[in-house]
């Protein structure tokens, strides 16, 4: 007897919904699986005859023939152990449903791996799946009670728990209620960085709040000490809250990469800080079918490079494309994947090797050994940081100073000024001050003269290029939007200028 079941699973980091077509006839044992499968799910043949005869279902020797379809994608993963289960019961007629009940599987997504006991375990990707089947119009899915996490950001389905096979078919006949994944989001107070405790460096803390609230990528230098990793650690306390479109991208990505750890996760903004020995599959995405990398991991949040100049070359060069086009393109034989990468790049360095330079009393490196490590980092990729930040030593009467601002203060601010964006690039595919291309900045960023002149004064001396001086106008455009100026005057655009401060 023939039966067809719908389960999924992920391409890229795309959901798919997937045919499970299970076929029994009488004759020798046999069974067979096709569809372009990956190894794993090849193995589910195992899993799914032990998990059925443990579970106390019988089902005589016979042919069984399992296809997954669409034919041309390829399946991966362990989630279409349940649907296969079912499918075989069903076919073989252990499982015999009512008519109302088989209707209601034409409109049911079915997820779960399954141990040879029956129990019907986790699995990655349950978030993008379910998005995609909702979309295409089905009703209720049955998936295992350890992703249950994952469904409090979908509303208009019915999800049934299961432990274990059985569950499944009580599901099926509907014996058990549906799952109340409706819950209250709270806003995520307290972080472990708060600014309030980076002494000093107070240029540097209202540069972070201007990148923060144009989405700006910045870069610090100065020597060990001096709390460069500190501030970037902050950035996170004082970035908007996630809205719930950017929560399901953000769960999304983790769901299928096996980080989405608890319910609340998701709310928060990734803050991602790769070691400077990671490799450049591991950064940008890849093997034979790519998985999403670092630079996918930190979508919607920060991505911090400690250390950039120790970073691989070929790392630091994949960083074009994502901080132009917001996303990252990995070409293989079997076709192109295309992934989010749209972060707030926070960077930071030693102005040289020892780290100390231009403090002749402790650096003793020689001239030539600091301007080869500082063109470790290449000029292409320096023309696309926003701003560059010198962080010199902290003071000693600073650390004894009164602190200023804390995280909450900064946060009231930046919550300010993104509203103001907001209202400007209602109609435009475009969020932050950072993301307008030249045309937009044209019409966005209106200067007085004296901060026309000004600008091209210093275009003409600092030798910029055309890209940093369209990043400077933005940024300045964002310091106008701090002080409620509709103008981009003097003192803006000089500010602006200043945060390109090289050694």
């Amino acid at each position: 007897m023939y039966n067809i079941l719908f389960s999924g699973g992920i391409t890229s980091i795309e959901g798919n919904v997937i045919s499970v077509e299970t076929d029994v006839t009488s004759g020798l044992p046999y069974f067979s699986m096709v569809g372009l499968l990956s190894s794993e799910v090849k193995e589910s043949g195992e899993r799914v005859k032990s998990a059925i005869r443990n579970s106390g279902y019988y089902v005589s020797p016979g042919r069984i023939t399992v296809s997954l379809t669409p034919g041309d994608i390829r399946k991966e993963g362990t989630g279409f152990d349940l649907a296969i289960a079912l499918g075989i019961l069903m076919s073989a007629k252990v499982l015999v449903l009512k008519d109302e009940d088989m209707q209601r599987l034409n409109k049911t997504l079915i997820l779960g791996e399954l141990g040879l006991d029956g129990s019907v375990k986790g699995i990655n990707g349950v978030l993008p799946i379910i998005l995609k089947a909702k979309l295409r119009g089905f009703t209720c899915c049955i998936i295992p009670k350890s992703n249950a996490g994952e469904t409090h950001m979908i509303d208009g389905m019915k999800i049934y728990l299961v432990n274990n096979l059985k569950e499944a078919v009580d599901a099926i006949n509907g014996n058990i209620m549906p799952y109340d994944n409706n819950i209250e989001y709270n806003k995520n107070d307290g972080y472990r960085f708060d600014i309030s405790n980076v002494y000093g460096n107070d240029y540097a803390k209202r540069a972070l709040l201007i990148a923060v609230c144009g989405m700006h990528n910045i870069l610090f230098m100065g020597p060990p000490g001096a709390g460069k990793s500190m501030l970037a650690k902050c950035v996170p306390s004082i970035m908007p809250e996630p809205d719930m479109a950017e929560r399901i991208d953000i769960a999304s990505i983790y769901s299928i990469c096996g980080l989405l750890k608890d319910d609340i996760s998701f709310v928060k903004r990734p803050f991602r800080m790769p070691h400077h020995s990671i490799t450049l599959k591991a950064f940008t995405g890849g093997g034979s079918y790519p998985k999403p990398g670092e630079l996918t991991l930190a979508h919607r949040g920060v991505l911090f490079l400690d250390e950039l100049p120790e970073f691989k070359s070929e790392v630091l060069e994949s960083l074009r494309e994502p901080l132009e086009d917001r996303y990252i393109n990995i070409v293989r034989n079997k076709g192109t994947y295309k992934f989010p990468a749209d972060f707030l790049l926070v960077a930071a360095m030693n102005n040289c090797k020892c780290g100390y330079y231009p403090d002749r009393n402790l650096c003793k490196c020689s001239e030539v050994e600091v301007s080869k490590y500082l063109n470790r980092v290449r000029g292409p990729l320096m023309d696309r940081i926003d701003m560059c930040i010198n962080i010199p030593r902290v003071n000693i009467n600073e650390i004894e100073a009164k602190r200023g601002n804390n995280s909450s203060e900064l946060k009231n601010i930046v919550d300010k000024v993104m509203n103001i964006q907001q209202i400007r690039f209602k109609d435009l595919d475009i969020r932050y001050n950072s993301q307008m291309n030249n045309e937009q900045v044209k019409e966005y960023c209106t200067m007085t003269s004296e901060a026309s002149n000004i600008l091209k004064l210093a275009y003409d001396k600092m030798h910029m290029s055309v890209r940093i001086y369209y990043k400077i106008i933005k940024v300045a455009r964002t310091i106008a939007d701090i002080d409620n100026s509709d103008v981009i005057n003097e003192k803006h655009i000089a500010e602006a200028i200043g945060y390109r401060n090289m050694i």
